[in-house]
């Protein structure tokens, strides 16, 4: 499947925010799911450097996990809308 992820983060006590989009493609072979390829991340807008996304495959669960990380100390309401693709076969 093709996934097409928009994340967004926002400081709960500041200006602060952060935009991403996030484009891969997973999928499960014998039971094992994992990333084809390498994941595309755009920052479209980030006003502190340390904050990130990450999206990785989750073998168990047979889906896929997204990671945000912000600046240590910050508080951050991050949001995510993901577009997925599939196709059984």
């Amino acid at each position: 499947m093709s996934f097409r992820i928009n994340v967004v983060g926002r400081q709960t006590n500041a200006t602060a925010g952060a935009g991403y989009l996030v484009v891969g493609v997973i999928d499960n072979n014998a039971g094992t799911t994992a990333l084809v390829g390498s994941v595309a991340t755009t920052t479209v807008g980030e006003d502190v450097a340390g904050w990130d996304v990450t999206v990785t495959a989750d073998d168990t669960n047979d889906g896929i996990n997204v990671l945000v990380d912000g600046a240590v100390g910050d508080s951050v309401n991050w949001v995510a809308r993901a577009e997925i693709v599939e196709s059984c076969g």
